[in-house]
C-alpha cells in the first residue's frame, strides 16, 4: 500500500448476527483498502462471534475481542482504541452500512483537519442538512453548536467522522462508561477542545439504519438521567477549556 496512511474502523459489537455480514461486506468493498477492523464483542448471545471469526480468519486486517460480561458500547469502542494503529481511527455501528467512498472520502480531505464529517442516510432517507454550503472548513468553535445539536446530518454521532489517533492517544480521550445515550456526542466535544480544523461535506456517504426496536429508542428514568449528564458533562468540557 506504499505510504498511505491506515484507517482503524471500530466496531462494537453485541447480538449483531443478522446483520454483521452486509456491514463487513460493505467495508470490504471500499475503493480504500488501506484499513484495519477493530471488531469487540459484548458477550452477545447469538451467532456474532462465529460470524465476525470468519472475517477474521478469511482476512489479516479482522480483529476480534471478546468480551465475557456485557459492559456496553462506550467499553467496546474504548477497547478498540486501545487496539488502533491507525494514523484515523472511524467507527461503525454493525446494523449500519457504508457507501464504497466511505473512507476514500475521509483520506481525500484529511490533510490538514483534525476532523472529516459527511452526510449520512437514515433508513435510506438522506438526512436534512441545515447548513448552507456543501462542503467547507470549519474551526472546532464552528462545528460545536452542531455536534451538540439533535437534528441535521452532523450531530453527535460517531459513525460519521473521521479523527486523528494521534489527537485521541495524546489527550486520552475515551467514551463515558457510566452513559446509556449521548456518550458520542460527549466524546466529540472532547475531541473538539483539541482540534484546530474540521472539514464537513453533506454528501451522504454512511447508511444509519434506524431500529424501532432498539433500546436507543426506548425511553426510561435512566435515559432521561444519562442525556442531562451527558449535556452538562459537554457544557462542563466546554466552559473549563476556555
Amino acid at each position: 500500500m506504499g505510504n498511505k496512511p491506515l484507517i482503524s474502523i471500530i466496531i462494537p459489537l453485541y447480538n449483531s448476527a443478522s446483520y454483521l455480514h452486509h456491514c463487513l461486506q460493505s467495508i470490504m468493498q471500499q475503493t480504500y483498502q488501506y484499513f484495519e477492523v477493530i471488531m469487540v464483542d459484548d458477550a452477545s448471545q447469538d451467532d456474532t462471534v462465529k460470524q465476525a471469526q470468519k472475517w477474521v480468519h478469511s482476512d489479516p486486517r479482522f480483529y476480534l475481542y471478546q468480551q465475557h460480561v456485557n459492559h456496553g458500547v462506550s467499553t467496546n469502542r474504548n477497547i478498540g482504541l486501545s487496539h488502533a494503529r491507525g494514523t484515523y481511527v472511524s467507527f461503525v455501528d454493525p446494523d449500519d452500512w457504508c457507501a464504497p467512498d466511505f473512507l476514500q472520502t475521509f483520506i481525500n480531505h484529511s490533510s490538514g483537519n483534525d476532523l472529516v464529517i459527511t452526510g449520512f442516510y437514515c433508513n435510506e432517507h438522506v438526512a436534512s442538512s441545515i447548513w448552507p454550503l456543501q462542503q467547507h472548513y470549519y474551526s472546532p468553535g464552528q462545528m460545536l453548536p452542531f455536534i451538540m445539536a439533535n437534528f441535521g446530518n452532523i450531530r453527535g454521532y460517531v459513525w460519521n467522522k473521521c479523527y486523528r489517533r494521534q489527537l485521541i492517544a495524546k489527550y486520552h480521550l475515551r467514551f463515558d462508561t457510566d452513559l446509556t445515550i449521548m456518550e458520542d456526542m460527549l466524546f466529540n466535544v472532547k475531541y473538539l477542545m483539541h482540534a484546530q480544523r474540521c472539514y464537513y461535506t453533506s454528501q451522504p456517504h454512511y447508511h444509519y439504519v434506524k431500529r424501532h426496536n432498539s433500546t436507543v429508542h426506548t425511553v426510561n428514568k435512566r435515559m432521561l438521567q444519562d442525556i442531562f449528564k451527558a449535556i452538562w458533562r459537554s457544557s462542563k468540557v466546554v466552559l473549563l477549556h476556555k
